[in-house]
Protein backbone atom coordinates (compact mmCIF):
# COMPACT_ATOMS: atom_id res chain seq x y z
CA UNK A 1 0.00 0.00 0.00
CA UNK A 2 1.29 3.47 -0.86
CA UNK A 3 2.24 5.90 1.90
CA UNK A 4 -0.70 8.16 1.02
CA UNK A 5 -3.22 5.31 1.17
CA UNK A 6 -1.71 4.07 4.46
CA UNK A 7 -2.04 7.54 5.99
CA UNK A 8 -5.65 7.86 4.91
CA UNK A 9 -6.59 4.43 6.26
CA UNK A 10 -4.80 5.11 9.57
CA UNK A 11 -6.43 8.54 9.93
CA UNK A 12 -9.84 7.06 9.09
CA UNK A 13 -9.43 4.37 11.74
CA UNK A 14 -8.36 6.99 14.31
CA UNK A 15 -11.33 9.20 13.37
CA UNK A 16 -13.77 6.30 13.66
CA UNK A 17 -12.35 5.39 17.05
CA UNK A 18 -12.76 8.97 18.30
CA UNK A 19 -16.24 9.26 16.79
CA UNK A 20 -17.40 6.05 18.45
CA UNK A 21 -16.33 7.43 21.85
CA UNK A 22 -17.81 10.92 21.38
CA UNK A 23 -20.44 11.89 23.95
CA UNK A 24 -22.25 15.07 22.95
CA UNK A 25 -24.03 15.30 26.32
CA UNK A 26 -20.68 15.47 28.12
CA UNK A 27 -19.16 18.01 25.73
CA UNK A 28 -19.33 21.78 26.13
CA UNK A 29 -21.79 23.42 23.73
CA UNK A 30 -19.01 25.59 22.26
CA UNK A 31 -17.03 22.43 21.47
CA UNK A 32 -20.14 20.87 19.90
CA UNK A 33 -20.33 23.91 17.62
CA UNK A 34 -16.80 23.22 16.39
CA UNK A 35 -17.53 19.52 15.85
CA UNK A 36 -20.76 20.41 14.04
CA UNK A 37 -18.89 22.79 11.74
CA UNK A 38 -16.03 20.41 10.88
CA UNK A 39 -18.08 17.22 10.46
CA UNK A 40 -19.59 18.15 7.06
CA UNK A 41 -16.13 18.87 5.66
CA UNK A 42 -14.92 15.47 6.86
CA UNK A 43 -18.01 13.85 5.36
CA UNK A 44 -17.50 15.64 2.05
CA UNK A 45 -13.81 14.79 1.85
CA UNK A 46 -14.61 11.18 2.69
CA UNK A 47 -17.13 11.04 -0.15
CA UNK A 48 -14.58 12.54 -2.53
CA UNK A 49 -11.98 9.96 -1.49
CA UNK A 50 -14.47 7.14 -1.98
CA UNK A 51 -15.39 8.47 -5.42
CA UNK A 52 -11.82 9.04 -6.64
CA UNK A 53 -10.38 5.81 -5.22
CA UNK A 54 -13.40 3.90 -6.49
CA UNK A 55 -12.98 5.36 -9.97
CA UNK A 56 -9.31 4.36 -10.00
CA UNK A 57 -10.10 0.84 -8.79
CA UNK A 58 -12.93 0.53 -11.31
CA UNK A 59 -10.67 1.68 -14.15
CA UNK A 60 -8.34 -1.18 -13.22
CA UNK A 61 -11.21 -3.66 -13.65
CA UNK A 62 -11.79 -4.62 -10.02
CA UNK A 63 -15.51 -4.90 -10.74
CA UNK A 64 -14.81 -7.84 -13.06
CA UNK A 65 -12.78 -9.57 -10.35
CA UNK A 66 -15.78 -9.16 -8.05
CA UNK A 67 -18.04 -10.72 -10.69
CA UNK A 68 -19.97 -7.53 -11.38
CA UNK A 69 -20.85 -6.49 -14.92
CA UNK A 70 -19.84 -2.84 -14.69
CA UNK A 71 -17.90 -0.37 -12.60
CA UNK A 72 -20.97 1.54 -11.42
CA UNK A 73 -22.46 -1.64 -9.91
CA UNK A 74 -19.20 -2.27 -8.07
CA UNK A 75 -18.97 1.30 -6.77
CA UNK A 76 -22.65 1.26 -5.74
CA UNK A 77 -22.07 -1.90 -3.70
CA UNK A 78 -18.98 -0.53 -1.95
CA UNK A 79 -20.23 3.04 -1.66
CA UNK A 80 -23.65 2.22 -0.30
CA UNK A 81 -25.41 4.08 -3.08
CA UNK A 82 -27.51 3.45 -6.17
CA UNK A 83 -26.13 2.39 -9.53
CA UNK A 84 -27.27 5.68 -11.05
CA UNK A 85 -25.49 7.74 -8.39
CA UNK A 86 -22.38 5.57 -8.69
CA UNK A 87 -22.33 6.08 -12.46
CA UNK A 88 -22.63 9.85 -11.97
CA UNK A 89 -19.78 9.72 -9.44
CA UNK A 90 -17.56 7.83 -11.90
CA UNK A 91 -18.33 10.40 -14.60
CA UNK A 92 -17.53 13.23 -12.20
CA UNK A 93 -14.27 11.57 -11.16
CA UNK A 94 -13.20 11.44 -14.81
CA UNK A 95 -14.11 15.09 -15.36
CA UNK A 96 -11.98 16.15 -12.40
CA UNK A 97 -8.81 15.41 -14.37
CA UNK A 98 -9.48 18.64 -16.25
CA UNK A 99 -10.76 20.53 -13.18
CA UNK A 100 -7.94 20.30 -10.61
CA UNK A 101 -9.22 23.16 -8.43
CA UNK A 102 -12.62 21.54 -8.09
CA UNK A 103 -10.95 18.22 -7.28
CA UNK A 104 -8.91 19.91 -4.56
CA UNK A 105 -12.00 21.63 -3.13
CA UNK A 106 -13.72 18.23 -2.94
CA UNK A 107 -10.77 16.65 -1.16
CA UNK A 108 -10.58 19.57 1.28
CA UNK A 109 -14.29 19.20 1.99
CA UNK A 110 -15.02 22.77 0.90
CA UNK A 111 -17.23 21.73 -2.04
CA UNK A 112 -19.82 18.97 -2.20
CA UNK A 113 -20.11 16.36 -4.92
CA UNK A 114 -23.34 18.03 -6.10
CA UNK A 115 -21.62 21.41 -6.37
CA UNK A 116 -18.59 19.86 -8.10
CA UNK A 117 -20.88 18.25 -10.66
CA UNK A 118 -22.48 21.61 -11.48
CA UNK A 119 -19.13 23.41 -11.58
CA UNK A 120 -17.57 20.91 -13.99
CA UNK A 121 -20.65 21.02 -16.24
CA UNK A 122 -20.66 24.81 -16.29
CA UNK A 123 -16.92 25.03 -16.91
CA UNK A 124 -17.21 22.55 -19.78
CA UNK A 125 -19.86 24.80 -21.35
CA UNK A 126 -18.03 28.04 -20.50
CA UNK A 127 -14.32 27.33 -20.05
CA UNK A 128 -12.60 29.53 -17.50
CA UNK A 129 -15.47 29.80 -15.01
CA UNK A 130 -14.23 27.12 -12.57
CA UNK A 131 -12.56 29.48 -10.08
CA UNK A 132 -15.49 31.90 -9.95
CA UNK A 133 -17.98 29.07 -9.49
CA UNK A 134 -15.87 27.54 -6.71
CA UNK A 135 -15.94 30.88 -4.92
CA UNK A 136 -19.73 31.02 -5.24
CA UNK A 137 -20.02 27.37 -4.11
CA UNK A 138 -17.95 28.03 -0.99
CA UNK A 139 -20.11 31.01 -0.02
CA UNK A 140 -23.56 29.61 -0.77
CA UNK A 141 -25.29 27.24 1.61
CA UNK A 142 -26.16 23.97 -0.12
CA UNK A 143 -29.77 23.57 -1.26
CA UNK A 144 -31.05 26.57 0.66
CA UNK A 145 -34.63 26.65 -0.68
CA UNK A 146 -33.24 24.93 -3.79
CA UNK A 147 -31.40 27.86 -5.38
CA UNK A 148 -30.64 27.74 -9.06
CA UNK A 149 -27.62 25.61 -9.72
CA UNK A 150 -24.21 27.20 -10.06
CA UNK A 151 -24.24 26.21 -13.72
CA UNK A 152 -27.58 27.84 -14.50
CA UNK A 153 -26.65 30.94 -12.50
CA UNK A 154 -23.37 31.26 -14.37
CA UNK A 155 -24.97 30.72 -17.75
CA UNK A 156 -27.60 33.33 -16.97
CA UNK A 157 -25.00 35.79 -15.70
CA UNK A 158 -23.18 35.54 -19.01
CA UNK A 159 -26.39 35.76 -21.05
CA UNK A 160 -26.05 32.22 -22.38
CA UNK A 161 -29.43 30.83 -21.34
CA UNK A 162 -31.98 30.41 -24.12
CA UNK A 163 -34.79 32.94 -23.99
CA UNK A 164 -38.23 31.54 -23.27
CA UNK A 165 -41.50 33.29 -24.07
CA UNK A 166 -42.84 35.26 -21.15
CA UNK A 167 -44.89 32.97 -18.97
CA UNK A 168 -48.29 34.07 -17.83
CA UNK A 169 -48.83 34.51 -14.16
CA UNK A 170 -51.55 32.29 -12.66
CA UNK A 171 -53.82 35.31 -12.25
CA UNK A 172 -53.61 36.19 -15.98
CA UNK A 173 -54.19 32.66 -17.24
CA UNK A 174 -57.44 32.04 -19.10
CA UNK A 175 -60.21 30.68 -16.93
Amino acid sequence: MSAGAEQIVAAAKAFLSCASEFDASGTAPSECVVVTEVAPRVEGASGALRMLAGARAAAAGTHREAGLPDASAWLARHGGTTGRDAKAALELALSLDTHPRTKQALLEGSASVAKAKEITKADAEMPGTEEELLTVARLRAPRRHRPRSARVSALGRYGLLPRHPTRRSPSSAPA
